[in-house]
């Protein structure tokens, strides 16, 4: 909160103001499963995931043969911990640029392309409702 509370002073006092902030809505649930179901090559650090996008051979990178590793902060229990933190310090921030009228929120849950075609969506809403052509 401080942070955003100096940058709104800061912009103020250059004349400019943050217009569009942002949220991309994941249940944690997906973020555990994305998270633990991670797996990286030592070697050429390729990230693959158990479901979404498995090797060609289990457990085997691609591309180096290496045995794919599961990262130490890669647990349920440390990703929950990572969230509660999160979440503390997010909702208040999220709370004050609602208040202002800046938050959209995009669905994270679909594919990349269509978070990022989302995203350009309420950008160029925004862009065209402030009539300037600029955030």
């Amino acid at each position: 909160m401080n942070q955003a509370e100096k940058l709104d002073e800061a912009l103020t006092a250059a004349g400019k103001r943050v217009n569009l902030v942002i949220s991309l809505v994941v249940p944690d649930s997906d973020i555990i499963s994305r998270i633990t179901g991670r797996r990286i090559c030592p070697t050429c650090g390729t990230v693959y995931h158990l479901v979404h996008q498995p090797s060609l051979k289990p457990g085997l990178c691609d591309r180096e043969g290496a045995a794919l590793i599961h990262r130490t902060d890669d647990t349920e229990q440390v990703v929950g911990q990572r969230l509660a933190a999160y979440h503390a310090q997010t909702q208040p921030l999220e709370a004050y640029y609602q208040r202002k009228g800046l938050l959209v929120e995009v669905d994270g849950t679909r594919s990349m392309d269509a978070v990022a075609e989302q995203m350009s969506q309420v950008v160029r809403g925004r862009l065209c409702s402030t009539g300037s052509g600029k955030l």
